[in-house]
């Protein structure tokens, strides 16, 4: 199996926006989004550590189908706030 890898054969990783005792938080300020490799990588981190995954996105935010079968499936683990901006 092939590791994730940039062009430059370095490993992908991801950080999140904050971390406290029960979440890991990702702000991203988007009009639509999609369940992508950082999101994903994300949602396995929380889930090892048995924490959630809070993303922080605008209101008018549109969720792809593939973020909304994600955070179905995840539903305990994954949550999406919005905020007015």
């Amino acid at each position: 199996m092939d590791d994730q890898a940039t062009q430059h054969k370095t490993p992908r990783g991801s950080k999140p926006s904050w971390v406290d005792e029960s979440s890991f938080g990702l702000i991203k300020a988007c009009s639509e989004l999609r369940a992508t490799y950082q999101i994903r990588l994300l949602l396995f981190m929380a889930m090892r550590d048995q924490k959630q995954l809070v993303l922080q996105v605008p209101k008018k935010c549109k969720l792809r189908k593939d973020l909304k079968a994600l955070k179905k499936q995840h539903s305990k683990i994954l949550k999406i706030n919005r905020s007015k901006s």
